[in-house]
């Protein structure tokens, strides 16, 4: 019987590859919480997927930062100025993402990957919802949503070098 993902459908040729990426996440005693779990598992799944030439990398990296950033597609759609409908069609891959979108997407990417890194994937959205003087009294996700997403990196970078 096929899996289906985000309208993906994987074979049972293919499953091998995503249940052992599975068991990965599953045996990692890193991971501290449920949230932080449902994101690998979501990245186990996507990167399987993607690897096995059945979802193409721009949508699974929308679908990512949707959970990541715990974003709607419509907040997703204000960052890249499209509609949250195309967005939508963007993850399911029923539209291919424009070049000069998947390129902003890639980049909104590498940035997420560097708040990652510094916040346990669980709370980085509420840390980013926070008022901080980082970001002149607003949210990280204000400029986030502004586009300013490496920007937001950047400065969580510096002020957290600053503390150790």
């Amino acid at each position: 019987m096929p899996l289906v993902w985000h309208n993906v459908t994987m074979e049972p040729r293919n499953l091998p590859d995503l249940l052992r990426q599975v068991e990965a996440v599953l045996a990692n005693p890193s991971l501290k919480d449920a949230s932080e779990m449902r994101l690998a598992l979501h990245r186990a799944v996507d990167e399987s997927l993607t690897n096995a030439g059945l979802y193409p990398e721009g949508a699974a990296l929308v679908a990512r930062l949707g959970r990541l950033l715990e974003m709607s597609h419509e907040d997703l759609g204000r960052v890249f100025r499209v509609s949250g409908e195309t967005v939508r069609r963007w993850e399911r891959n029923q539209v291919q993402i424009p070049s000069p979108r998947l390129a902003e997407i890639q980049a909104m990417s590498a940035a997420a990957d560097r708040l990652e890194a510094m916040f346990l994937p669980g709370r980085l959205a509420q840390v980013i919802r926070r008022p901080a003087g980082l970001f002149e009294g607003g949210t990280a996700l204000e400029w986030i949503e502004r586009g300013r997403i490496a920007d937001v990196a950047g400065r969580y970078e510096t002020a957290l070098s600053y503390r150790q």
